[in-house]
């Protein structure tokens, strides 16, 4: 059996969460969901954490919260990109999903339709220039909310907190801080929200009274520069699949389609189940400095990426005088090739990477952390 497999170690997500608790301690935490918990499959992550949840949960729209309601029937939920009709707004009520509101549409379906026992998340625009009130703006719809009975809770969000010393960081924290003391002034209480995951960790001052935490959570680092292990986070994810085949070649042979590749001596070649119809990156060894891991070795990719299939130069085997067999495991990221260096290589992020698998390969939920060293030697469905 052709045997791709993303592996989803529940420990790691907890250990996750319990750093995201650690980091900032005297906040709440709505942990994002959206996108099926980064792709991890949202059952997934409300299992693993139904001892220990977070504060609430987070999802982009309505849709995404309604199977997180039907396992949850009471815990918090907010959709962070809020309702687009009044129709809809009616539904998040009954549902009892908080929403955020972003534009006067959403403000006059909430005061049109009032439901005051859950608290409305304001967003103000403070730089990002993607969702939310103008400061002066947010003032004015902050103040109708609360005379209209609402608890608020006023956020923003950073467009370049994964550059701990962009300018701007301040300059969005700095026009925040006054839309609330603005409010403060004129007798208006709201509890704050600032930071997504990258900001959890570069702007403590920011932490406030939620904080957003997304990437973070399924062991990802938001950093290029600064890796996941130096984060003290844990991969949940991991995509393994297994030798199909190996051969050698001679000098000046060219592997894949294209031909790119061409070997420069004689070297063993492992043929991999796993391609971009699985989810693994097609650009992802077109700079030569993708690998993949194989006991205990991290042996370079080759040729091009196909739908089903990549090529890794194994010469390393041979010449220690080791035979690999069919079957043998291979680790396309996760422990040891990790999914921020995977993403980098292939020049596009780690988000892309999650929330773009495939549903071809096996999931297979473990929880191997810390106990074991190794994902692979611990299975359970």
């Amino acid at each position: 059996m052709r045997d791709c497999q993303v592996i989803l170690d529940a420990a790691a997500l907890q250990h996750n969460l319990a750093q995201v608790r650690q980091l900032a301690p005297h906040s709440n935490v709505l942990a994002m969901v959206k996108a099926d918990a980064y792709g991890h499959g949202i059952s997934f992550a409300l299992k693993a954490w139904q001892d220990a949840p977070p504060d609430a949960y987070g999802v982009a729209c309505l849709e995404e919260a309604k199977p997180i309601r039907t396992q949850l029937p009471e815990h918090p939920i907010v959709a962070i990109e809020g309702v687009f009709s009044l129709a809809e707004w009616q539904d998040a009520q009954a549902l009892r999903v908080q929403c955020v509101i972003h534009n006067f549409d959403q403000l006059a379906w909430a005061l049109s339709d009032p439901d005051t026992t859950r608290p409305i998340w304001l967003k103000v625009n403070t730089g990002m220039n993607r969702l939310g009130f103008k400061p002066d703006e947010a003032v004015i719809v902050a103040e109708q909310l609360h005379k209209a009975g609402y608890s608020i809770i006023l956020m923003h969000h950073f467009a370049n907190a994964d550059t701990p010393m962009h300018p701007l960081n301040q300059q969005q924290s700095d026009a925040f801080i006054a839309v609330n003391r603005t409010l403060a002034s004129r007798g208006i209480t709201v509890a704050t929200s600032q930071c997504n995951s990258p900001a959890i960790l570069i702007k403590p001052d920011c932490h406030g009274d939620w904080i957003r935490p997304g990437l973070m959570l399924y062991g990802a680092s938001p950093f290029e520069t600064t890796t996941a292990t130096k984060l003290n986070l844990k991969p949940v994810m991991s995509l393994v699949s297994q030798i199909i085949s190996t051969y050698e070649i001679a000098a000046g042979e060219r592997v894949g389609y294209g031909s790119h590749f061409q070997a420069v001596e004689p070297i063993m070649i492992a043929v991999v189940a796993c391609g971009y119809g699985d989810g693994y990156p097609r650009t992802q060894n077109m700079q030569g400095q993708a690998h993949a891991w194989i006991r205990g070795h991290a042996c370079p990719i080759i040729g091009r990426v196909s739908m089903d299939m990549l090529t890794v130069n194994v010469s390393v085997f041979q010449k220690l005088g080791m035979t690999l067999q069919l079957g043998e495991q291979v680790e396309l990221w996760g422990p040891n090739i990790s999914i921020d260096q995977v993403a980098l290589t292939a020049g596009t992020l780690n988000y892309e990477l999650m929330t773009c698998m495939t549903q071809r390969p096996r999931r297979v939920h473990v929880a191997f952390w810390p106990s074991s060293p190794s994902p692979y030697s611990r299975r359970s469905q």
